[in-house]
């Protein structure tokens, strides 16, 4: 079965400094992976889901302009609660509901970009250097050595072919073999 990612915005593997008020009490944790529309935070205590709250979030500083980096604030609700951990972390899904300004909301959004940017740059360099990789190792073969892999293929070949042979054999034995 086929399931199918109804997320709308690409999430982000990220571990950002998180806090979160909930009942008057402070919680801090951290982000497991985050988006436009939310993120999977590790606390210290659960949350149940349902829960509303408020979240700040500490962008780092990650380019030259010091706009761009610094607390986001947003109102939340937890939609999935979990159980600890082998660390004893708790998590929660949480949705962004709204943020407590356009400033906050544009800090994130140009922080995700950013990553998007970086995580996308990091995969392309990645391929690159594995076909790299994969031409030289290709052009370091020797005749001899393309011949010794034919052998091997052949030999595999030939012993998956005879088992298959002697299958039928049994088979036709079977069947020829006068009742006892």
């Amino acid at each position: 079965m086929v399931t199918i990612e109804k997320r709308k915005e690409r999430r982000i593997k990220i571990g950002i400094p998180a806090q979160i008020a909930y009942r008057g009490t402070i919680l801090e944790g951290r982000t497991v992976n985050i988006s436009r529309l939310g993120a999977f935070i590790e606390l210290t205590n659960q949350i149940p889901a349902g829960a509303s709250i408020a979240l700040t979030l500490e962008i780092p500083r990650y380019c030259p302009y010091p706009s761009r980096c610094g607390p986001v604030q947003c109102n939340g609700s937890v939609f999935r609660s979990y159980e600890a951990n082998e660390n004893g972390r708790y998590g929660a899904g949480i949705f962004f509901t709204e943020f407590n300004s356009q400033d906050h909301k544009e800090r994130l959004s140009n922080y995700i970009d950013f990553l998007i940017q970086q995580e996308t740059q990091s995969v392309n360099k990645g391929i690159k250097a594995w076909r790299h990789k994969r031409e030289i190792m290709h052009r370091k073969k020797t005749p001899l050595q393309e011949t010794r892999e034919q052998k091997a293929d052949f030999q595999a070949e030939a012993l998956m072919l005879l088992g298959k042979i002697k299958e039928k054999l049994d088979e036709i034995y079977r069947l020829l073999k006068p009742p006892a």
